[in-house]
């Protein structure tokens, strides 16, 4: 099947679903795309880097958007198998246009592009790009073109494998000199994690346990309860001193203790704020989730602080006006400047490794000191109906809506007199027809009682839509 549908996703990317009953692109369209994307952003003899996760068929899509480029008149660097932040950092490091094929977890027969590097066409600019693929003949692709009035050659296409570079790259954004001996559970969620972090935490007197290590596209690898239990269990009959959890894609890490319990994203950002700043200063942006234990260690560190609302875009864009070093998000995305604004993981979970390596206390201690807040980790919740679901959680709990914005979900926020502050935030898929869900709170009660009420009105809502 040759195709490309000009109905797909462009919010913050361009995404569609690949194969099932309602496809939106296949080979063709990635083909298709990267002529379109090379030719109306101009970048005939640029250099662009191209490197893809393990979302369904992302090798095969890479390969087709490199021909579609490099016919085109671009020349490619293929990454082969990355981490989003790797391809982001290695097009900000040779200054040249990025695009990584993958998309976090988003439904698993769903996959797209992401723009990095020096050239990110706009929500606009993407539009014209899916319109100007769907009207590309596959024919057209093969020989010589015209660009601007004269005849182009074939771009260039080679191969490169930046993993020890970045490797090395991550290594120096954080202090690992005199780290005690320690026992880590390393859970990659069988996602790009395992092809990086293997490497990236081989450490003197450092003893790995993996967990989900194999490589496979068919799992999503999203930071579920559930799933948390097999790295709380490794941490127990090993005696781990904490393990660190990755998704899919490898931008985000869930940090667990010694005792295998879930250390909230709140308490985990301003434990790990100190580390990931190593020593530099300037502007810090937090959304507004974020409680009063990050500010307070942010400004106590001689930073400055810019609050924003909740979404990626919010403080992508804030960390740009301001300059800033470093951008905090309450799901765990912690965005650093020195990583090209991207969210890396992988960092998140050296950064912990060296906390606890060069502290004489356990992890559990650490974060007792800085306020540690209860979480329940992330829920997926079945529903036929994930959009209705999340308006009747947004009717159910109006004096409480943050912020609802389409591709960010719905955030919710409240306080209990006496017994402290709490959050919630909701996502759907529409393919993969279910809700995820994760609260945080200062109180266990507060936490159990909305994440109840929650998954009550999911569920309620999934009986009537059946």
């Amino acid at each position: 099947m040759d195709m490309i549908s000009r109905h797909m996703g462009s919010a913050r990317g361009i995404r569609g679903r690949i194969g099932g009953m309602d496809p939106q692109w296949d080979l063709y369209g990635a083909r298709v795309l990267g002529a379109a994307y090379v030719a109306l952003c101009e970048l005939q003899g640029t250099t662009i880097v191209v490197g893809h996760d393990l979302r369904t068929q992302g090798r095969e899509l890479a390969a087709a958007f490199v021909r579609g480029a490099a016919s085109r008149g671009a020349d490619i660097v293929d990454l082969g198998l990355t981490s989003l932040d790797q391809t982001s950092y290695t097009a900000g490091v040779l200054e040249v246009p990025g695009v990584h094929i993958g998309l976090g977890s988003v439904g698993a027969r769903s996959n797209g592009l992401q723009f990095l590097g020096t050239v990110r066409p706009d929500q606009a600019l993407r539009q014209r790009i899916i319109n100007e693929a769907a009207r590309i003949d596959v024919a057209s692709l093969s020989g010589r073109i015209m660009a601007k009035g004269r005849k182009a050659t074939h771009g260039t296409t080679s191969s490169d494998d930046t993993r020890a570079d970045y490797i090395a790259h991550l290594r120096s954004l954080v202090g690992l000199r005199r780290l005690r001996p320690l026992t880590v559970v390393l859970d990659s969620g069988n996602g790009v994690a395992a092809h990086l972090a293997p490497g990236l935490l081989r450490l003197p007197g450092l003893r790995l346990v993996q967990v989900n290590h194999p490589l496979d596209e068919h799992d999503n690898g999203a930071l579920e309860a559930g799933r948390l239990q097999q790295a709380r269990r490794a941490v127990l009959d090993n005696a781990a001193d904490l393990a660190v959890v990755l998704d899919a894609d490898a931008s985000r890490c869930a940090v667990l203790d010694e005792c295998g319990e879930q250390v909230g994203p709140g308490t985990v950002a301003a434990l790990l704020a100190p580390v990931l700043l190593a020593g530099r200063r300037g502007p810090v942006v937090v959304d507004t989730l974020m409680g009063n234990d990050v500010s307070e260690v942010v400004l106590g560190l001689g930073c400055t602080l810019r609050v924003c609302p909740v979404g990626e875009h919010h403080v992508s864009r804030t960390m740009a006006i301001h300059d800033a070093v470093l951008g905090l998000e309450h799901d765990g995305h912690w965005h650093v400047r020195d990583l090209y604004g991207a969210s890396s993981g992988l960092l998140t979970a050296l950064a912990a490794v060296a906390l606890v390596g060069q502290q004489g206390r356990t992890l559990s201690s650490l974060a007792e000191a800085v306020g540690r807040h209860c979480c329940s980790g992330e829920l997926t919740l079945s529903s036929p109906d994930p959009s209705g679901a999340l308006r009747a959680v947004e009717h159910g709990f109006r004096h409480h809506v943050l912020s609802c914005e389409p591709g960010e979900g719905l955030v919710l926020r409240g306080i209990v007199t006496g017994r402290g502050s709490w959050w919630a935030s909701l996502t759907q898929d529409e393919e993969c027809q279910w809700v995820r869900l994760a609260v945080e709170a200062d109180d266990p009660a507060v936490m159990e009682a909305v994440r109840d009420d929650l998954c009550s009105i999911v569920r309620e809502h999934h009986m009537v839509a059946a």
